[in-house]
């Protein structure tokens, strides 16, 4: 799907042409960086890049249109391996009334929790495509036709179109001959049935098709109730979830909770206590060969903000992986909130694996809006999965905010991680120290100004310039961050240094971050 500049322009005129009961939303975000990654040793020392994400949203009564344009270009001749591009990467028509929704072209949806299919985007995550040099907006949507009803206590979904595995730039297109960012063919759907009480009982169906796996069929039944409210108390609230999925299974048998060893199933349930000023949840998982592609089972894996937890995450292995995670926090009034987690995930590569982490953290607001607060936080294991080898991981820190003058403030956060990396076999490699500092002054409604600072130990890490020395040498990143709101409409970001590369999520997603030496100035634009 590609398009040029002039598709974008000819909206915005059909737009403003419209009645004043029209409306047209426009988010634009643009990155201007110039620098490199330290460890690419092919690429431009001082590279210029400049990309654009514009979307568009029109709306007049019942109809909604929208449009996604995306730019990559490089701030020298690229080569025929490394081109930029200009394209139309999504476009929409929407429809919908009081009981049905119609959308033709790209779409988001969901069957169930995602096990057999789930399609999303990472609002404000710019990736490097690592087929050829280009920067991009992970999508993976779908390019087809979505339609939604609801009469009464029914709840219907049907889709039908070609999946996107967001890992491409548009310019993929123009460098493998026959390729599209779009491939095979998805058709499903669901239905959700609302009993006594908000209780809800929902079947889901997904048919895959690619020229690669052939055809496959899936099936997913999931119930949703809180045996409480059906009881008529509403003072503790108990929402349990509980989903089957199978691949070409009959309905009428083969739907035990339990997987065995030869299936390709899933299964995936939670529940919640919320009591008062006690809240505690369990989930469980237990997935087999179902790493489909278009699918996004939950990964039951806790997403931290903090930033050496968040870069120490676990990819979660649909093929093959089981576990569990267990949370309880309690609220002390006027004071904070204690947490507490304990996660865990089995898998196996071609060896058995082992992803678990046991946290904890304190949480102190004591005057309950934010003039002083301060968290300190503590985690210890380890992640076997190929992805990370790590046998043993500690990770300590702690954050605080003040309120210094006014509406300026100051901010800390001081973080330390000790691990012990491993091979295939399990023996041990290299055992390292990571720190992490930060400060920060911000002041409400203008921006803020950060200093942050990381030393790794990691092997993996090292820089460059030390390959050559017999020890592995500690690598510095350094940066300055600054953010602003420049009126009510633009807000900017300039970032200044180094960033580590490496693992980062996202609202439950992972991805990679490539590493970069330089200067980036990011735009966002909404009106």
């Amino acid at each position: 799907m590609r398009a040029t500049a002039p598709a974008a322009i000819t909206l915005v005129v059909l737009a403003w042409s419209e009645p004043a009961s029209a409306q047209l939303a426009l988010t634009n975000l643009v990155e201007s960086r110039v620098g490199t990654n330290p460890f690419g040793f092919h690429l431009p020392q001082n590279r210029n890049e400049l990309y654009d994400l514009l979307d568009l949203d029109y709306t007049r009564s019942s109809i909604r249109l929208g449009l996604r344009f995306e730019s990559y270009h490089q701030g020298y001749e690229s080569s025929a391996s490394e081109p930029g591009y200009d394209a139309v990467t999504q476009r929409h028509a929407e429809w919908n009334d009081e009981h049905l929704r119609v959308r033709v072209g790209n779409f988001y949806t969901i069957l169930g929790r995602g096990l057999v299919h789930r399609s999303f985007q990472l609002p404000g995550v710019i990736l490097d495509q690592t087929l050829a040099r280009a920067r991009y907006a992970p999508s993976r949507d779908m390019d087809g036709v979505l339609a939604e009803g609801r009469w009464g206590p029914i709840a219907t979904r049907a889709f039908s179109g070609r999946p996107s595995s967001g890992e491409y730039a548009a310019s993929a297109e123009q460098l493998l001959p026959g390729f599209d960012l779009h491939q095979g063919m998805v058709s499903g759907g669901q239905v959700v049935g609302t009993l006594w009480r908000d209780a809800r009982l929902g079947f889901a169906y997904a048919r895959l098709a690619s020229e690669s796996a052939g055809q496959r069929e899936l099936g997913s039944a999931f119930l949703e109730v809180d045996p409480f409210r059906v009881a008529g108390v509403n003072a503790v609230q108990l929402p349990i979830y509980v989903e089957v999925a199978r691949d070409n299974a009959d309905w009428g048998r083969g739907w035990g909770i339990g997987v065995g060893d030869g299936d390709t199933a899933a299964v995936y349930g939670s529940a919640n206590l919320l009591w008062g000023p006690v809240t505690f949840s369990v989930e469980w998982k237990d997935y087999r060969a179902f790493a489909l592609g278009s699918n996004d089972p939950p990964s039951l894996v806790r997403e931290h903000s903090y930033y050496l937890l968040n870069r120490s995450t676990h990819f979660l292995l649909a093929r093959r992986e089981e576990g569990f995670q267990l949370e309880g926090s309690y609220t002390l009034p006027a004071i904070g909130t204690i947490t507490a987690n304990s996660s865990r995930s089995d898998g196996h590569s071609g060896r058995p694996e082992r992803f678990e982490e046991r946290y904890g953290e304190v949480h102190v607001d004591p005057y309950g809006d934010r003039r002083f607060e301060g968290t300190l936080f503590w985690s210890r294991g380890k992640d076997e999965f190929l992805s990370a080898s790590v046998s043993d991981r500690t990770i300590v820190g702690g954050t605080a905010s003040m309120r210094v003058h006014g509406p300026w403030s100051v901010g800390v956060d001081l973080e330390q991680l000790e691990a012990q990396r491993i091979d295939f076999f399990r023996r041990p490699v290299a055992h390292f120290v990571d720190r992490y500092a930060a400060i920060s002054l911000s002041r409400a409604d203008w921006g803020s100004i950060a200093v942050a600072w990381e030393r790794t130990g990691d092997p993996d890490n090292e820089d460059p310039a030390d390959y050559d020395t017999p020890e592995v040498d500690p690598n510095d990143f350094t940066s300055v961050v600054a953010s602003a709101r420049l009126g009510e409409h633009h807000d900017m970001s300039l970032f200044a240094g180094e960033r580590r590369g490496g693992p980062a999520c996202t609202a439950g997603t992972c991805y990679v971050v490539e590493p970069f030496r330089g200067v980036e100035l990011r735009l966002t634009s909404r009106f």
